[in-house]
């Protein structure tokens, strides 16, 4: 099996040395970018990661952050409840997946895998609290 190289966007020493040990152990080789330029830091993964909670306070950010990173790879959005008008910005800045930040290791792998195949990838939780609107009673 080919190894999938991830890089990792997230701001939290603590949840990115977390999250990069599980993803190891999946067989994913984990790179941190701190928010740093693929270019600058002169990976080519062959997916990106972005936690939306690393850039809670500034849409615009997120969104030119996804851009950046989509021109080298495909890129998934890791997402909380509270965080869904950030999720919507970082599909417009070229975002192919989404995945709740509480899904389990086996379902992440699985949309980590899908984008390194040339796949989108759809939290359907997220997707039904996002995206539907739910029908008015009469």
């Amino acid at each position: 099996m080919k190894t999938v190289r991830v890089v990792l966007v997230e701001d939290s020493p603590v949840f990115r040395s977390a999250l990069r040990s599980l993803l190891s152990e999946q067989g994913l080789a984990i790179t941190s970018a701190n928010g740093t330029s693929c270019h600058k830091a002169g990976c080519q993964p062959d997916v990106v990661l972005v936690d939306v909670g690393t850039f809670a306070q500034s849409a615009q950010a997120l969104e030119e952050l996804v851009r950046e990173y989509a021109r080298v790879a495909p890129v998934l959005l890791l997402t909380r409840e509270d965080r869904l008008e950030m999720l919507l910005v970082g599909l417009k800045g070229g975002a192919v997946g989404f995945v709740e930040q509480s899904a389990s290791m086996k379902e992440l792998q699985k949309a980590i895998l899908a984008l390194a195949e040339g796949n989108t990838w759809c939290d359907v939780k997220v997707f039904f609290r996002c995206c539907l609107i739910p029908s008015s009673s009469s």
